[in-house]
């Protein structure tokens, strides 16, 4: 007991009273404000040439920001205006990696198929599947449509594998997946690959019953399970005896009438002429 009331004691002098904190406090902000307004005397120059530099790059920042929002507005009126394909074509040559560029490249391919390009449809849409900037959405339809593209211009055998690609893609939407398995069975049964068709059908989410390409693959399932209809042949009518016209009745003969022979000219005798006088 007796220690602990030494130890008490000691730490009691050893600690310094509380106006004595209060005045080592005081100096040191004291000894602070001092050391600032030294340095601020000596290096004011400094200070003032580095604040100055930083407000001109920060105007410069906002230059250079207002500049390209003002262009960007040009290119997209740009974008916007570009309505044939020699206009659409300029435009993206200009500005390949624009994101408008993703809807004006839709625009030209439209314009492709419609006066039967179909090659060029196919190759403008593949830019935009294969456009890393181009959502994951946008690209896969891409890849539907330029399939669609290759179907048109007769290359059944390509457009299928471009179906398989976009089933194979990660990134495609459960109705892209179906609409490509659709289509690309449907193929294979006009190429007469039924095996294939048949595997692509067996893969259908058959679930997504709401779904147009589900309801599709169903139907083309049936078609393709139901056996040929082997139609009758129609029933021949009955022959029916032609019916056999009335002889004609006969008239009766009539005799005919004997005409009377022509009176013959009662023959008169010829004038004898006096012979002539000697």
């Amino acid at each position: 007991m007796a220690q602990r009331k030494k130890t008490v004691e000691f730490h009691k002098q050893t600690q310094p009273a509380p106006q004595a904190v209060r005045k080592i406090e005081t100096d040191e902000i004291l000894t602070g404000l001092d050391k600032f307004e030294y340095l601020l005397g000596m290096y004011w120059k400094q200070i003032a040439a580095g604040a100055g530099a930083i407000v001109l790059i920060i105007i410069a920042l906002v230059i250079v920001q207002a500049a390209r929002k003002a262009g960007d507005a040009a290119t997209r009126s740009a974008f916007a205006d570009a309505a044939t394909i020699e206009e659409l074509s300029k435009v993206i040559q200009e500005n390949p990696g624009h994101l408008s560029a993703i809807n004006a490249r839709f625009k030209l391919a439209s314009l492709y198929a419609d006066k039967k390009e179909f090659q060029k449809a196919h190759d403008t849409l593949r830019e935009i599947a294969n456009q890393s900037k181009a959502a994951p959405f946008q690209r896969v339809q891409a890849a539907l449509h330029a399939a669609y593209m290759l179907e048109s211009a007769g290359r059944d055998n390509d457009a299928v594998n471009e179906f398989n690609a976009v089933i194979e893609d990660s990134f495609a939407s459960e109705d892209q997946r179906q609409e490509a398995f659709y289509s690309a069975a449907r193929l294979c049964v006009k190429l007469g690959k039924t095996a294939q068709a048949e595997r692509l059908l067996a893969a259908v989410n058959y679930s997504r019953k709401e779904s147009l390409w589900v309801m599709k693959a169903s139907a083309l399932k049936l078609s393709m399970a139901a056996p040929e209809a082997k139609t009758a042949p129609a029933a021949k009518p009955e022959a029916k005896p032609e019916a056999k016209p009335a002889p004609a009745a006969k008239a009766e003969a009539k005799p005919e009438a004997k005409t009377a022979p022509a009176a013959k000219p009662e023959a008169k005798p010829k004038a004898k002429t006096a012979p002539a006088a000697k």
